[in-house]
């Protein structure tokens, strides 16, 4: 198998095999569409960012499909073949390289050539985007490119990068991956006077200062920053160090701050091939090399729990295509939760600003209550423990999260929406509620998502789902006993382990003040007619339409340095 990688909602699996075919699976090895190409091998395969379509490349064909319908909707035909393949984050462009020294830029509105960038010396091994979209990484057979973004201009900074501090012989990058918040680099390739197997490096991304070396560690072929970036997996082809005899197929955890192994799993038996984090940080993928299976590990357990499923590129081989087992979940020390667990909730609307210079919206005062009557009245959220703020100031906000830190236990869920005018500081890189009291040049009365983030993990409860429904809300990202007794294992899993998520109604961008978000929000959870209805499952249910009718992409993923362990916010039915 060449490649896998998940789709933007991490519900999906794309695989690229070595029989021509790309292939998009769901989580429990289903096979949901096929994608042919003319050529014998699929090399590289990628996901568009707000999931309409996706990419695959064999040789020098480059095909375009409708991820819903399997339709193939453009192909492009380059020069030479393809090595990789990379959508901008806000899905704007595809980057492609091609076995020579130069990167196809293409515009995704009519997928046409907009760019050609020039490398010095042979072709791109890899690609990968800084997560803001600003620049582009490139590594190839002498050295590495790194262009700024859209305009495609060259950035000196890696010019002169040696891959050994004190080396001089030319360096092969295989592969580098952006830390979540971009602000490191990690990268594994060659110096051939001295590597027989990569190494992996660690990067500031602004200056190229070298940060972290792992030393003894050899084999890598592909790594990732875990969720939270504390942490690196890398997978290996071969290991080998100085207390170990060499093992094939093997995935090791270390700690980014010491370069330090702390623990190691046998990950696939005849070599592994890659590996990637899903979008939302719950799981982990591992493909294989000869075994042409993808393994799904549980993410929040550092890779402790090991799924069952498994996903075949060759249907035709003698062993079944896919497991028809679903995801392990490692049920055996399960607790369920203690009766007296309770549902908080804290609605937040401004509407009316006291700052003339801040325009008045209309519409979120009369969000936030329709969600606050679904949610009482569909749910096992209580009136006493609602608590609607309408057009508070920042005081009023912080006193609220205090509050509710004092009230809420480590058994109770906790449910926050806000609505209203949000403001993303470029120079900062910080994002902004505004309260009713916040003035448009001055920062005082401002909410920095780092801040509420702060406040969010000082409230000790068992799962918080924070809902934004503002301008630039994106950059926050990074029940009772008997209601859980007859629910489905997986169910019991994601409720007995702790979880801080955040669903928002764009990413950093503006949005409509008539929420399309919102109203999708509302309907998913009213048209609900199973006793339990996840987070992932609800947003997976919003995506689509709002997608559909807006230009905006939600958001949904895991709250930054928050406590997150792995689970899910669980709507259940009254």
């Amino acid at each position: 198998m060449r490649e896998a990688v998940f789709s933007p909602t991490s519900t999906r699996i794309l695989t690229a095999g070595e029989d021509s075919t790309a292939r998009l699976w769901d989580l429990e090895g289903k096979l949901l569409q096929t994608f042919a190409h003319s050529h014998p091998s699929v090399m590289a395969v990628a996901f568009h960012p707000k999931g309409k379509w996706l990419a695959s490349a064999a040789e020098e064909e480059l095909r375009i499909w409708e991820s819903t319908t399997g339709k193939k909707q453009t192909e492009i035909k380059t020069e030479e073949a393809i090595t990789d393949l990379a959508f901008s984050p806000d899905g704007k462009w595809l980057a492609v390289a091609i076995r020579r020294n130069q990167i196809l830029l293409y515009e995704t509105t009519q997928f046409s050539l907009a760019k050609t960038l020039p490398l010095r010396a042979n072709w791109a091994y890899h690609l990968a985007f800084h997560p803001e979209g600003r620049r582009l990484f490139a590594g190839f057979e002498t050295g590495v490119a790194y262009f700024e973004m859209p305009e495609g201009k060259p950035i000196s900074v890696f010019e002169d990068l040696q891959y050994e501090p004190d080396a001089v012989q030319p360096r092969k990058i295989q592969y580098a991956t952006f830390s979540s918040d971009g602000r490191q680099l990690l990268t594994w390739g060659h110096n051939w006077n001295t590597d027989k197997y990569p190494r992996l490096r660690l990067w500031d991304s602004q200056t190229a200062q070298h940060l972290q070396g792992f030393e003894g560690l050899f084999g890598g072929i592909m790594a990732a920053f875990s969720p939270d970036d504390r942490y690196i997996v890398m997978g290996c082809a071969h290991w080998e160090d100085k207390s170990q005899t060499p093992r094939n197929g093997m995935l090791h955890l270390l700690d980014k701050a010491n370069g330090q192994s702390l623990a190691s799993w046998p990950a696939h038996n005849n070599g592994l091939n890659g590996l990637a984090f899903s979008p939302n940080g719950e799981y982990l993928l591992t493909y294989g090399s000869k075994d042409r299976e993808v393994v799904l590990w549980n993410a929040a357990q550092l890779l402790s729990t090991r799924s069952s499923g498994q996903l075949r590129a060759e249907p035709d081989s003698p062993k079944p295509p896919v497991s028809t087992e679903s995801i392990s979940y490692d049920l055996d020390d399960l607790e369920i939760v203690d009766p007296q667990a309770r549902y908080f909730a804290l609605i937040i609307s401004v509407a009316n600003y006291q700052d003339a210079a801040i325009k008045d919206l209309e519409a979120p005062s009369q969000d936030a209550e329709k969600l606050k009557s679904t949610l009482l009245g569909y749910y096992r959220f209580e009136e006493s423990l609602t608590k609607r703020l309408l057009d508070p100031s920042r005081t009023q906000i912080i006193n609220a999260l205090d509050e509710l830190s004092q009230q809420v236990t480590e058994n109770d869920n906790l449910l926050i929406f806000y609505a209203g005018h949000g403001y993303w500081d470029a120079a900062l890189e910080q994002g902004y509620w505004l309260p009713a009291d916040a003035q448009k040049d001055r920062r005082a009365n401002w909410l920095a998502n780092s801040e509420l983030g702060n406040y969010i993990r000082g409230i000790k409860s068992k799962h918080t789902l924070l809902i934004t429904d503002a301008c630039f809300s994106g950059s926050i990202f990074e029940a009772t006993r008997n209601a859980f007794d007859n629910a489905p294992k997986h169910i019991q899993n994601l409720y007995a382990r702790a979880s801080r998520k955040a669903m928002t109604s764009g990413a950093k961008e503006e949005v409509p003040d008539r929420s399309i978000f919102l109203e999708y929000l509302i309907k998913g959870l009213q048209d609900n007619m199973e006793p339990y209805l996840t987070a992932s499952e609800l947003f997976n249910y919003i995506q689509t339409p709002v997608l559909s009718n807006t230009s905006n992409a939600p958001q949904f993923g895991v709250i930054r340095n928050a406590r997150h362990e792995g689970g899910d916010f669980v709507f259940v039915k009254k």
